[in-house]
């Protein structure tokens, strides 16, 4: 990977990829699938968060950033997770983990660094 764009790319697919593993598990669809179906429009306005973005990231790529990523320290593994995995805003975050006002988006930035200068990812992802 040449910069952090390239690691956030990665970690947004890893985000995706955890979250839909989740969703696999509940063994129910959301209410609004259903109201979609029956041809209801939704109740809140558009959201960029409702667009689809495609799962491009392997199985085995997700597997092995988890193993890199668990081998972090527990700031730096617990601020991805909680912005690529619950997709948590940087005042969020600061808030949950009890860190002060503008340093989440510092460790935010440095455990994407970090993440990125891990040699086993770089070499996977090759």
């Amino acid at each position: 990977m040449k910069n952090n764009e390239n690691a956030h790319n990665y970690l947004v697919q890893w985000g995706l990829w955890h979250r839909q593993q989740d969703d696999l598990n509940l063994g129910y669809p959301k209410m609004t699938s259903f109201r979609k179906l029956m041809g209801a429009t939704l109740e809140w306005d558009y959201d960029v968060k409702d667009v689809p973005v495609y799962l491009t990231i392997t199985d085995d790529a997700a597997l092995v950033m988890d193993k890199i990523i668990t081998s972090m320290d527990l700031d730096l593994r617990t601020v991805l997770y909680l912005f690529y995995i619950k997709q948590m805003k940087v005042g969020e975050i600061e808030k949950a983990m009890g860190i002060k006002k503008n340093n989440g988006s510092q460790l935010l930035k440095t455990a994407i660094t970090t993440f990125r200068h891990l040699d086993g990812f770089q070499r996977s992802a090759a």
